[in-house]
């Protein structure tokens, strides 16, 4: 017995040794389970990976399970169950593990059933375990990199892609996707795929780098830049980048790259490139000469006004390394220039000497060489010249040279830092003055609209001679402005100086008489006259006048026309300055105009609203008289009436803004319209408090019965604006309206001896959600639509409106309309009236759908109809109607609302269309603009009605399909 010990022990030692030499070669731990025996046996790497010192290489199970992260635990028992139980040969799992500091690591545990018992049941289990935290630690890393690079590609635009077409696998990233204008795994990505959405020329340019890339071994990389028009249509400049890997045999196993979406380069570029061009053509075309060197004292541009003065062509300068050879035949003059040209680093260059033409002839050129602000790719510095050589018998020409070398550099200058406040005309004319002394500028502004220039000054005269031009003129010509002859307009819109050929009283187009006109030549002694002008992007902001005098001395008029070129181009600036200005400031008066407009709307809805719930709670009261009950009802109506209006106006000034309002001409009885606006408003002043003012109509003898052809509705709507208006601020006095003829036309006024207006509202008062009061201060209420819809309307119907008030006084509105008058006319037609016998029309035997959903308007609808003896049959969907007039067919009319659930009321009306072609089907909607009833009537629908719904309205419509 203990001999059979002896030996068992010695086969557990050699186990255990063969488990020490492995895990060395393996670099993890290793450990043995006797199932029948609850501890395990460690190695030591495994105490070591956790952190823990060797006491005892024994531990049980659940303390196993101890150290296990509770998250990874229960999968780890399923695992160690699923071998004990023998479901399983061997596991591999991974799962965190509890160290001696209190972290976790993560390790990689793989077991497996070592022996079995006789009975096949799983007795020994042994396993290893490796610490995996730092490959982990590598994967997330990896993983974080991952996200950056989808980062970097989504930001950057660019797309990353590889095809293996041996195992016909590809891959694109997302980005990828988005580039080439498809939606991530909506298609197989493959090269191929793109083909069809690229340009035909770039498509054969790319095939072609692909076909080298494939014969050629050496080659393994290129770009290509090609235009492409993916499946969502958008055009873009995409540029690929494409690699080749090979395998020994110099295969191609595998295409990838990048492609980049280089569309916002390509414009940026293209307007860089544009405005390159522009800046070299104005300086190409300047008439001064300009050539620019490189870091090598290489010419390398040469523009045409130097071609013309030295002969030589830019092909025969530009590159030549003996060119300053060619210019400067002498050694020590060309070792100067060089020199000069060396010391643009530190200021401006200047110097002069003679150049040699390529005929010989020696010129006097005055450069200036500069090279701060020089931001052209591969100029280092740049030179000035003006040729000298016709004006040297004069030795203050070269004054006038740096004159205009330093007029140009301060007004560029100045011109950038003028104040807005500062005249730009101004400016210039002191400029002019200065580097241009012995010649009178005058200096004017233009409004093309009116073909108007003004003059702003006049500049070059001393005090003496402006007063004795002053005593010949007359008058003062500063500040005057004059209309601007065709003849001098052709000139003033020229970009270069033009000479005059007429003389100062033709020029003025007669405004200056003959007489002073050549007294002020004879005075001043004028030789010459040319205009130039302020023009920039084809818009003229007027010009400079230059008077060139006899005893002038010589001008170089391109310092005229560069100084009034950079003024050009201020004032164009300046003008965009102010019409931002402007379109901010319309901008921000527009939002508070809004904002105040919600502001009153939203106390407009509440008072109205506050009154009909009020009133409607007190209609509840018990023992209420029948006199409060119908004074709470009348202002229940009224307000109710107050809050469609409301409404109304906000939809008709949505349709006069997009030209939808409908107007309709008929024949209108104008007198009849005001007897019954000025019984309408004799009852309302009485509900507003206004019993002391007297309401009156005036119109002209003999015009008894006028019938004006009109749209008679649009035309009630104004007057009602304006004498509600008239009625809201007029507290005591009178309100007059009417109308007057004047041959073709008629002219409606309304007149108040109410508060009156201010006159610079009067203005204003036509625009959107313009009101005389303040938001937070308002006595009379109102939303400011009404005089806007007002205006939107007479300007339809052909006329216009205007107003005329004083404050304290009152105000008289006027509006015209053509006068057109309809002759067939019924003079005893029936004045409309507010109050009369209600009508209550008879339809016992008829039967009435009411198609609503709303269960409340139903009720309201019923109780009308009702009073008809009507039968009412109610559907609260469009699906349920079509059912109804399916199974029953004795119904006479159907009332539709327009949304419902289930089926709306245009499908409902069209099915019910096919089941009875002649049911008559009533549209009632709180839709209520044009489109909605043109939509209604496209469906089937005979007639329309807008909620809220009106009883006598509702009654005339059904009477026209039931009769009365």
């Amino acid at each position: 017995m203990a001999l059979e010990k002896h030996n068992k022990r010695d086969e557990n030692l050699s186990i255990l040794e063969f488990l020490e030499e492995a895990q060395m070669l393996i670099r993890g731990g290793f450990w043995y389970w006797d199932i029948s025996k609850p501890a395990i046996e460690y190695s030591n790497q495994v105490f070591n990976h956790l952190g823990f010192k060797l006491k005892n290489s024994y531990t049980s199970i659940a303390k196993v399970f101890q150290l296990i992260h509770p998250n990874d635990r229960n999968l780890v028992e399923i695992a160690v169950k699923d071998l004990i139980d023998g479901k399983a040969e061997s596991k591999e799992i991974e799962f965190r593990a509890k160290i001696e500091d209190g972290s976790w690591k993560a390790f990689l545990v793989r077991a497996a059933i070592a022996s079995k018992d006789n009975n096949g049941k799983p007795k020994v289990i042994v396993g290893s375990i490796i610490d995996i935290s730092h490959q982990k630690e590598l994967l997330q890393k990896i993983e974080l990199s991952e996200r950056r690079l989808k980062k970097t590609q989504r930001i950057a635009h660019i797309g990353s892609w590889e095809s293996k077409p041996l195992e016909g696998s590809d891959y694109w990233s997302k980005e990828t996707y988005k580039i080439f204008g498809f939606k991530k795994g909506s298609v197989k990505p493959s090269i191929q795929l793109i083909a069809p959405y690229i340009n035909s020329d770039d498509l054969l340019a790319l095939n072609k780098k692909f076909d080298d890339i494939k014969r050629s071994t050496d080659r393994n990389l290129f770009n290509s830049i090609f235009r492409y028009i993916g499946p969502d249509q958008v055009e873009k400049n995409l540029q690929i980048t494409v690699e080749v890997d090979r395998d020994i045999a110099n295969n191609l196993v595998k295409w990838h790259g990048v492609v980049y979406d280089i569309t916002t380069n390509i414009k940026y570029e293209r307007k860089l490139k544009e405005d390159k061009e522009n800046l070299m053509s104005l300086v190409k075309n300047l008439p001064a000469m300009v050539y620019a060197i490189d870091h090598n004292n290489s010419i390398v541009f040469w523009n045409k006004a130097c071609e013309n003065i030295t002969g030589y062509k830019s092909k025969e300068i530009i590159g030549n390394e003996n060119a300053l050879k060619l210019l400067y035949p002498d050694t020590e003059l060309r070792k100067k220039v060089k020199k000069q040209l060396g010391n643009t680093s530190s200021s401006l260059s200047t110097w002069e000497y003679r150049l040699t033409t390529k005929t010989g002839e020696q010129k006097d050129i005055a450069w200036t060489a500069f090279n701060d602000y020089v931001k052209v790719e591969g100029w280092n510095a740049v030179a000035i010249g003006y040729d000298l050589t016709p004006q040297k018998i004069n030795e203050r020409i070269q004054q006038d040279y740096q004159y205009k070398l330093e007029a140009l550099a301060q007004t560029a200058t100045d011109l950038i830092g003028l104040p807005i406040s500062e005249s730009i005309y101004h400016y210039v004319g002191t400029q002019l003055e200065k580097f241009c002394p012995t010649v009178i500028h005058v200096v004017v502004s233009f409004e093309s609209e009116k073909n108007v220039i003004n003059i702003e000054g006049i500049y070059g005269l001393d005090m003496k001679a402006w007063s004795n031009l002053l005593e010949i003129l007359g008058w003062n010509p500063i500040g005057r402005r004059f209309h601007i002859s065709e003849y001098a307009l052709e000139f003033l819109t020229k970009h270069e100086p033009s000479r005059i050929n007429k003389p100062l009283y033709e020029l003025s187009d007669g405004q200056i008489s003959s007489a002073a006109a050549r007294s002020i030549e004879k005075f001043l002694r004028i030789r010459d006259i040319f205009i130039n002008g302020f023009l920039k992007e084809n818009i003229c902001y007027g010009g400079v006048i230059s008077i060139i005098l006899e005893n002038s001395i010589a001008i170089d008029l391109s310092i005229i026309e560069g100084i009034v070129n950079q003024a050009s181009a201020a004032l164009n600036r300046k003008d965009l300055e102010n019409k931002l200005m402007l379109a901010k400031e319309k901008a921000e008066v527009s939002d508070k105009q809004k904002s105040a407009f919600l502001a009153n709307m939203s106390h407009e809805i509440r008072t109205p609203m506050n009154a009909i719930i009020g009133f409607s709670q007190l209609l509840a009261l018990p023992n209420l008289s029948d006199e409060k009950k119908n004074q709470f009802i009348e202002i229940i109506n009224n307000k109710g009436n107050n809050l469609v209006k409301l409404i109304n106006d906000i939809i008709d000034t949505s349709k006069v803004e997009s030209g939808h309002l409908t107007i309709v001409f008929a024949p209108c009885n104008l007198n009849n319209l005001l007897k019954y606006l000025q019984k309408f408003y004799n009852k309302e002043k009485i509900f507003q408090k206004r019993e002391e003012i007297d309401i009156k109509i005036v119109v002209p003898d003999g015009c008894d019965s006028l019938d004006l052809v009109t749209d008679e509705g649009r035309l009630e709507q104004i007057l009602t604006n304006l004498i509600g208006n008239a009625l809201k601020y007029t507290e005591r006095g009178v309100i007059e309206f009417g109308y007057s003829l004047d041959n073709n036309q008629i002219t409606f006024f309304v007149k108040d001896t109410g508060v009156g207006i201010d006159p610079q509202m009067q203005t204003m008062i036509f625009e959107r959600f313009r009101q005389v009061e303040d938001v937070t201060d308002k006595r009379f209420g109102g939303t400011g639509l009404g005089l806007s819809i007002s205006k939107g309307i007479v300007n339809l119907l052909g006329g216009s409106i205007w107003v005329e008030s004083k404050l304290g006084v009152g105000t008289t509105f006027y509006f015209t309309l053509p006068l057109q008058i309809y002759q067939n006319v019924d003079i005893n037609k029936e004045l409309r009236v507010i109050e009369g016998k209600e009508h209550r029309p008879d339809w016992r035997n008829k039967v009435i759908l009411i198609a609503e959903d709303e269960e409340v308007n139903y009720i309201f609808i019923k109780e009308i109809l009702s009073l008809t003896g009507a039968i009412i049959l109610w559907a609260k969907d469009g699906s349920q109607a079509v059912d109804l007039v399916n199974k029953i067919k004795k119904i006479d009319l159907v009332l539709m609302d327009i949304k419902m659930p289930v089926m709306n009321g245009y499908a409902a009306s069209m099915e019910i269309r096919q089941i009875n072609p002649k049911l008559p089907i009533i549209a009632q909607t709180a839709y209520a603009f044009i489109e909605d009833r043109q939509k209604a009537e496209a469906a089937g629908c005979n007639d329309y009605l807008t909620k809220p719904i009106n009883k006598n309205e509702l009654y005339t419509i059904l009477e026209k399909y039931l009769g009365s």
